[in-house]
């Protein structure tokens, strides 16, 4: 993965290099390996992607959104992207036990993740789980501020009409997607 990312040396002169830089983390394919090694979890704010270095750990969302702003404070082009897919047994593994408890095969999931000259790049680290960007019902360029309200947005949008089609309860669908985030959370911490 790492021969494939772009990589350009890390400045203090920002917020988000100087983080970076403090922690012994000099250029950007360190950054990505970086943070992809840190466990999949919640920060306790969904609107400081920094938190994710202050915490240890973070979703696609915030992981993604913390070296989107790296690469902006050094005017390098690699942009956020949103997809949604359908998460499954098959693309994300633990997740089948818990959608069937919910009476479902699948759930409506949004991934973040990377793109620099076409290349998809994912730290999230989440291991076992197959590329998400692989089979993507949908995918929009997005700003860090996007990762909150408009992603959320987004999703519930998409779930809704998901489950519309599916004649699934749409409050149910979205509790399924939220113990199968909790697994991740909690199979993450465990091999963390």
């Amino acid at each position: 993965m790492t021969r494939e990312l772009p990589n350009f040396e890390l400045s203090s002169v920002g917020r988000v290099g100087r983080l970076f830089v403090e922690r012994g983390v000099l250029d950007f394919r360190s950054a990505v390996v970086h943070v992809r090694s840190l466990p999949y979890g919640r920060t306790s704010s969904r609107s400081d992607p920094t938190l994710v270095l202050a915490e240890g750990r973070g979703t696609c969302s915030s992981k993604h959104a913390l070296l989107r702003e790296l690469a902006r404070e050094h005017a390098q082009p690699v942009h956020l992207y949103m997809g949604i897919y359908e998460m499954k047994e098959a693309n994300t593994p633990g997740v089948g036990r818990i959608l069937e408890d919910y009476g479902l095969m699948s759930v409506p999931e949004v991934h973040c993740y990377l793109k620099w000259d076409g290349t998809v790049i994912d730290a999230t680290g989440l291991a076992g789980n197959q590329d998400p960007t692989a089979s993507l019902l949908y995918e929009e360029l997005i700003e860090v501020e996007q990762v909150t309200q408009h992603k959320v947005y987004t999703h519930r949008a998409w779930l809704g009409e998901w489950a519309a089609k599916a004649n699934v309860d749409p409050d149910r669908a979205w509790a399924a997607r939220e113990a199968c985030i909790g697994m991740l959370e909690l199979r993450s911490a465990s091999f963390g």
